[in-house]
């Protein structure tokens, strides 16, 4: 006759929900597909008490858990015993269902009231795992759970993040455009926002500036404003990106210098254009560059559209013409800008010449255009883009006596790429 708290009703009642009463080692566990499976049982010959074994309880059977959701709690429903003694648990984890390849365990767990659960360390992913617990009583070992199974999606990993420009203590003009390359991933990473500091030392002991931004194509461009700098300082940047969806943050990039440097169109010198087109009304915005490798692509707000440019026609064209592309660059320690590349309506944006090329395409003398013809462009550069109305080139008129319409964009400054490279502004 069994001893302790249950009487021969309460040990037939256990016997009645197990598989069966036995004096035998832990029944084999099998995969928990339904709610309805019976729990083992087994009886202890030497002091007859029989162990009912925990039910799983969560996560559910054949859980589809992803791979940042981890850790991943288990939890079991109690086992009980036919004197009430107290019981501690084992949790298993394995990659397959007979727990030969185990990849998780952690056994003298304390029961909890009513469920006892654990947090399993993080597991790889792209697997399917099975999972089972085991009711001990002090005596020795108990019965099994039955087995489920759950399935981890595939693991997310972020690369960290490389400083494109500036860097090497280079010039950086205002408005500063800190580019970053942008990261390498696997898995389904979700959205990747970028963390950016701006500090006066390079231990980061002094940040100036820090900002978010969502990730841009190939790169991303954080604009930073000169109000934060002082001119000639050197600063110090680096940035680092997160995956928030899954939870993920890489370390921080290295750390890159630049010298903050303010630009000024009225001090710069126009070389073969109007002298006072810094004067000239800002009306248009540069929205796109993009280097395609044999061409510099740019377009704005005003090119197309009920209030595009209107086209003109300057004194010796047969034809219309809408605006001029041109540059500034920091060559022979000062700015020198030109507009060259004359655009009429529909002429594709593409025809502006190599970009290695520039200095020979655009301004291939020094008797009209000085420095810039003198001082071949590298790649990465840093350059001021910018469109101005009608023709440029050889013009000597000034606002007063524009003689059509005048205007201009903003100067947007881009590293030069003699490679492939989009910016959106």
């Amino acid at each position: 006759m069994l001893k302790g708290k249950f009487g021969a009703a309460a040990v037939m009642l256990l016997c009645g929900v197990a598989v069966g009463c036995q004096k035998a080692s832990p029944t084999r566990p099998t995969v928990d597909d339904t709610a309805s499976v019976s729990a083992a049982s087994v009886t202890d010959a030497r002091t007859g008490v029989t162990v009912v074994a925990a039910r799983p309880a969560s996560p559910a059977a054949n859980a589809s858990i992803s791979w940042a959701s981890q850790p991943i709690t288990l939890s079991v429903s109690n086992g009980v015993t036919s004197n009430g003694s107290a019981l501690t648990y084992t949790f298993q984890v394995a990659t397959d269902s007979a727990f030969t390849s185990i990849s998780f365990t952690k056994a003298g767990i304390a029961a909890g009231n009513g469920t006892t659960s654990v947090a399993v360390d993080k597991l790889p992913g792209s697997k399917t795992y099975y999972w089972r617990a085991q009711a001990n009583p002090a005596a020795g070992a108990g019965p099994y759970s039955t087995t489920r199974a759950f399935v981890v999606g595939p693991e997310v990993t972020l690369g960290t993040p490389s400083l494109a420009s500036p860097v090497n203590g280079a010039r950086a003009f205002s408005p500063v455009n800190l580019t970053i390359n942008n990261i390498a991933r696997t898995g389904p990473a979700g959205a990747i926002i970028y963390t950016v500091d701006v500090a006066s030392d390079s231990g980061f002991g002094n940040v100036v500036f820090s900002t978010e931004s969502a990730e841009g194509s190939g790169q991303t461009v954080v604009a930073l404003p000169l109000s934060a700098l002082r001119d000639g300082q050197t600063y110090f940047w680096r940035a680092k990106a997160a995956d928030r969806t899954n939870q993920i943050t890489t370390p921080y990039s290295g750390v890159a210098s630049f010298i903050a440097q303010s630009f000024n169109l009225a001090t710069a010198k126009m070389w073969d254009n109007p002298p006072d087109f810094a004067d000239w009304p800002e009306t248009a915005k540069i929205t796109a560059i993009d280097f395609t490798g044999g061409a510099m692509i740019v377009d704005f707000d005003r090119r197309d559209g009920n209030n595009r440019w209107p086209d003109q026609i300057p004194p010796g064209f047969a034809g219309p013409l809408q605006y001029t592309l041109g540059m500034c660059r920091f060559v022979e320690g000062s700015w020198a800008c030109s507009g060259v590349v004359e655009f009429w309506y529909d002429r594709p944006l593409d025809q502006t010449a190599e970009p290695s090329r520039f200095w020979r395409e655009w301004w291939y003398d020094s008797a009209r255009w000085g420095p810039l013809a003198s001082n071949p462009p590298a790649d990465g550069e840093l350059v001021g883009v910018f469109v101005g109305s009608g023709d440029l080139r050889g013009r000597t008129w000034t606002r007063v006596t524009c003689p059509g319409f005048c205007e201009r964009s903003n100067i947007q400054f881009v590293p030069l790429s003699f490679g492939v490279a989009s910016y959106r502004f």
